[in-house]
C-alpha cells in the first residue's frame, strides 16, 4: 500500500509540474509577432519600388541636364569663347530673346568685316551684339545695327569697346543662365534640395536586386560546337 501511495503521489506531482510548464509556455510571449514589423517594412519597401525607380531616373536626368548646361555655358571659356544670354529680339531672326550667344573673344576689332556680328560693351556691365554695317578704320570705329531694327545704332562703337565676334547661338538656353546669374543662392539651394530628396527616395525604396545568373554546368562549357565544322577531318 505504501508503494502504491508513493507512486500515485509522484504521478500527481508530475502532472502538476506538466500543467505548470504548459501554463508558463502559454503565457510566454510568442516570437512570431516580433518578425511581423520587419515583414511589414519589407513589404512597404517592395510596394514603394516604383517611387524609388522614378526618383532614380529623375535624379539622373537632373544631373545630366546640369552637366550639359554647365558644359555649354562655361566649357567654351577654355577655348577663348564667352557665353551671354540674349535679352532682346533686336537681332531676330538670327538671335532671339533668351538664346545663348557664343562670342569669340580672340577676334580683334581690326579683323571684323561688314556683315559680322560684333560684341561690344555698352557700359554698366551690359554688352551688345549687333551686325557691322560699316567700318571707319581711320577713326577706329564701327557702325552697327540690329537685324530686326530699321535704323542704325545711334553712335559708332569705338574699337576699344569691341571685345569679340558673335559666332552663333542656341535657342532658349540663355534664359536659365541669366536666371541663375540673378538668383545664384536660391538656385543652388533649390537644386541641392531636389537632389537630396530624390537621393533619399532611392535609399528608402531601393530597386529590386538583380538575381545572379546561374553558371553553366561544366559539361555545357566543355561541349564543342555541334557538327564540329571547325575541325579538320582526320587523314585516312
Amino acid at each position: 500500500m505504501g508503494k502504491r501511495k508513493g507512486k500515485a503521489d509522484v504521478e500527481r506531482r508530475l502532472a502538476a509540474l506538466e500543467r505548470s510548464l504548459a501554463s508558463a509556455a502559454a503565457a510566454a510571449p510568442c516570437e512570431a509577432p516580433e518578425e511581423e514589423p520587419e515583414e511589414d517594412i519589407a513589404d512597404w519597401r517592395r510596394k514603394g519600388r516604383p517611387v524609388g525607380k522614378a526618383a532614380s531616373v529623375l535624379l539622373t536626368i537632373q544631373l545630366v541636364a546640369l552637366a550639359l548646361l554647365a558644359a555649354l555655358c562655361w566649357g567654351p571659356v577654355l577655348a577663348g569663347w564667352q557665353t551671354y544670354g540674349v535679352v532682346s529680339d533686336s537681332m531676330a531672326p538670327s538671335m532671339w530673346r533668351n538664346d545663348l550667344a557664343f562670342v569669340d573673344r580672340s577676334v580683334a576689332p581690326e579683323d571684323l568685316s561688314v556683315g559680322d556680328v560684333a560684341a561690344f560693351h555698352l557700359g554698366n556691365g551690359k554688352v551688345c551684339g549687333h551686325r557691322v554695317v560699316s567700318i571707319d578704320r581711320e577713326a577706329r570705329t564701327i557702325q552697327t545695327k540690329g537685324d530686326a531694327v530699321e535704323l542704325q545704332d545711334a553712335a559708332p562703337v569705338p574699337f576699344e569697346k569691341v571685345f569679340g565676334e558673335t559666332k552663333g547661338s542656341i535657342a532658349l538656353l540663355g534664359g536659365p543662365l541669366m536666371f541663375y546669374q540673378e538668383h545664384k543662392l536660391a538656385c543652388v539651394a533649390v537644386l541641392v534640395a531636389i537632389a537630396a530628396a530624390l537621393f533619399a527616395l532611392t535609399l528608402v525604396f531601393p530597386p529590386k536586386p538583380k538575381l545572379r545568373e546561374e553558371e553553366p554546368a561544366p559539361e555545357e562549357e566543355a561541349l564543342s560546337p555541334a557538327g564540329g565544322w571547325d575541325e579538320e577531318p582526320a587523314a585516312a
